[in-house]
């Protein structure tokens, strides 16, 4: 009998024991499920996510590479254009623009960071190709081997982004794009500023990608601030002397390219601008406002060295 008290004492200890060992075991896992969605949470608010909607149209004089990008955080919109030569034969040339427009698209926000995207195009094989590149195939083989090229190219992009979507989706957001690439002329603007000891030059040449036409833009102008900030300011000033140009003659898709790589980088970051005295400082942050207001004039602008 008193076996029968004891082992029965044991049980209910054992029992109590198990269950406050699977109350803590609860409470640990609900805690650390919080944990992980609070820096979900976390991670989502702090990094911003992009669409990209993505068209290449082919047509007998040139491919048209069309791309627009939306941030979901602030609604801000960048529209890309620019036009390539056609390669390989009439039956793929489609596929080949699809391929060089999403690669254009994903170019532009690697370069401009944006780390989680959601990427949208019209084209069913290039989507099932990106998703299954074992499965691409082609009426030849140079063909083949060059969507699997830049199949390959895409592949590889995909690691410079946390988060990457790709699906097909024919939206608004493409049917856009399409009217973009069809219709809107896009243009090439170069520049350069010189300084001599008597006056700064300034250079602009701009190229139109529709009919080859071509502008050569020049004039003179005083020098401003010691010789060291001269250079930086006369670079400034040929930039903004050709958007002058682009904006007065409604030139509404523009890729812009210059030699300054300081230039290049304070317009992209421009909270970055920095210089060895405060007038300096002040009249480069000045210049670099007057262009980023001027950016707002195009459908369509990016700016590169050369």
């Amino acid at each position: 009998m008193i076996q029968k008290v004891v082992r029965g004492y044991v049980v209910r200890k054992m029992g109590n024991e198990l269950l406050k060992m699977k109350a803590e075991l609860e409470e640990f896992e609900k805690k650390e499920a919080n944990e992980v969605v609070e820096e979900v949470n976390l991670m989502t608010k702090l990094e911003p996510s992009f669409m990209i909607a993505f068209k290449g149209i082919a047509t007998p004089n040139g491919t048209g590479l069309g791309v627009m990008i939306f941030s979901e955080q602030d609604n801000n919109i960048w529209r890309l254009r620019k036009n390539v030569q056609n390669e390989g034969s009439f039956q793929v040339q489609g596929k080949i623009a699809e391929y060089k427009s999403l690669i254009f698209g994903l170019e532009y926000a690697i370069k401009n960071e944006f780390k989680n995207v959601s990427v949208f195009g019209e084209s069913d094989s290039v989507v099932n190709h990106i998703a299954r590149p074992w499965e691409i195939h082609s009426t030849g083989m140079s063909e083949m081997e060059r969507e699997m090229e830049l199949c390959l190219q895409v592949l590889k992009m995909k690691k410079f982004f946390n988060t990457f979507s790709l699906a097909k989706e024919a939206n608004e957001v493409v049917e856009k794009v399409n009217l973009m690439t069809k219709l809107e002329p896009s243009f090439m603007i170069a520049f350069k500023g010189i300084v001599t000891p008597n006056e700064t030059g300034l250079g602009v040449m701009i190229f139109s990608e529709q009919d080859n036409n071509i502008w050569r833009l020049r004039k003179n102008v005083q020098n401003e601030g010691s010789f060291q900030v001269q250079v930086k300011i006369a670079e400034y000033k040929a930039l903004i002397f050709g958007l002058e140009y682009a904006i007065k003659n409604e030139f509404k898709n523009v890729s812009v390219f210059g030699e300054s790589n300081s230039v290049v980088n304070d317009i992209a970051r421009p909270w970055e601008t920095h210089s060895t005295s405060m007038w300096k400082m002040e009249r480069e942050m000045e210049l670099c406002l007057q262009v980023l207001k001027m950016k707002k004039f195009f459908n369509t602008f990016s700016l590169a060295k050369v």
